[in-house]
């Protein structure tokens, strides 16, 4: 799951369109929006094997990785001129919190679809 993830915000990086389609920055753009619920399909895949190899906390959920993608996605935008690989700092810390071993309650559910769809439009 690291890898992926690591991955997929090194592409945000390095590109800033496909950063702000990964945000939701144009929700008017029907053909990036759809491409993107494509993707979404392939990452609960890659969720479901993390989840069954034990790597990841069970409660950890797709839309989970939806609201990290958009909070590294204002990382990456707001320091790519300044410091261009601040990204991966915020990244290591992120990921040391969905490992199954470093897992604890969490008292707030992940977002609804209903809330996920309402926080991307904002």
């Amino acid at each position: 799951m690291d890898g992926f993830v690591e991955g997929l915000f090194a592409l945000q990086a390095e590109d800033r369109g496909l950063n702000d389609a990964l945000a939701q920055r144009f929700p008017q753009a029907t053909e990036v929006n759809d491409a993107c619920r494509r993707g979404f399909r392939h990452v609960e895949r890659i969720i479901g094997r993390a989840h069954e190899s034990g790597q990841l906390r069970h409660d950890f959920e797709p839309a989970d990785l939806v609201t990290l993608t958009w909070a590294m996605a204002q990382v990456i935008r707001e320091s790519m001129d300044a410091a261009p690989h601040a990204w991966r700092r915020c990244l290591a810390f992120c990921l040391d919190g969905p490992r199954a071993a470093a897992a604890r309650p969490v008292a707030v559910p992940a977002l609804t679809e209903e809330q996920l769809a309402e926080v991307m439009r904002r």
